[in-house]
């Protein structure tokens, strides 16, 4: 496994198997059709598996099932097979952190240096918006309570939506880059702090045409300084420290569920060539 690719080869646990393939690698493939098949199947077999565990499909073997499900994770897994060599494999980042698990970080020293930072009298931040959903959204949705009581003041008039303008203005990351930034016309922050990931929130106008929408966002800071929070968001700079997490090896599973069934097909397609 190198450091930047996670991969899955077509060598059977098999010794003898393993060898006889490797005996067989000195002939030409035109005379062992069915065995240069049995690897293309086998390796459309690693593929399909490993896809299907990173999209959250049980895995047999383990309790280890990926909840947080990343399409580009799946997409990112290719084969690609020549001869009598079949290889599965992901340059993805996510996959190597999956495998390989990743240590602690501090996202304050990451974030406040990306290419959206600022640069104030207390240093490098970032403003990172976060939008929450409606209670029967699939990502990040808010408690039903907090939502129709939301509901219920926009529709008397107590909250004023805000919007995003037209006009944009143009200033320098930490990097000196200039970065075009939006301008808003601001409306009600919301007081709820019984939730304090919702604390602050902006009820943003996102209609399109007569039918009224909007969205939900927070804003928070991310100052590589310890910033200046409220009492309600007191100890919210500390919840940007990610801790360490163990490496799932996901390929490990592939292999072990699927070992039988491509030593079978191998197996299968030797014969076949060698009774020809």
């Amino acid at each position: 496994m190198a450091d930047s690719i996670v991969q899955v080869s077509i060598v059977p646990t098999d010794t003898a198997l393993a060898d006889l393939i490797g005996a067989l690698s000195a002939v030409s493939t035109r005379y062992l059709p069915n065995t240069t098949r049995a690897i293309k199947l086998s390796t459309a077999i690693l593929e399909y598996t490993w896809k299907a565990y990173a999209m959250g499909a049980p895995i047999p073997g383990t309790t280890i099932r990926l909840k947080n499900v990343r399409g580009m994770y799946a997409k990112s897994i290719k084969k690609t097979s020549a001869g009598l060599q079949g290889i599965v494999y992901s340059d993805s980042p996510y996959a190597i952190a999956l495998e390989e698990g990743t240590p602690a970080k501090d996202l304050k020293t990451i974030i406040p240096f990306g290419p959206k930072s600022r640069v104030g009298k207390r240093g490098p931040y970032t403003i990172v918006p976060f939008r929450h959903g409606v209670p029967t959204a699939l990502s990040a949705p808010m408690p039903n309570a907090v939502y129709e009581q939301i509901r219920a003041k926009i529709q008397a008039g107590e909250i004023q939506k805000s919007q995003v303008r037209r006009e944009t203005v143009v200033s320098p990351n930490v990097r000196g880059e200039p970065v075009v930034r939006h301008t808003y016309r601001w409306g009600s922050r919301l007081k709820i702090p019984q939730f304090p990931l919702l604390e602050g929130m902006v009820v943003f106008n996102v209609s399109a045409g007569a039918q009224p929408r909007s969205a939900f966002v927070t804003f928070r800071v991310v100052s590589a300084n310890k910033p200046v929070q409220s009492k309600a968001l007191r100890g919210w700079e500390n919840s940007w420290v990610v801790p360490a997490r163990q490496g799932l090896h996901i390929t490990k599973y592939v292999v072990a569920n699927t070992q039988q069934i491509i030593a079978e097909a191998i197996k299968a397609g030797i014969t076949q060539d060698l009774l020809a």
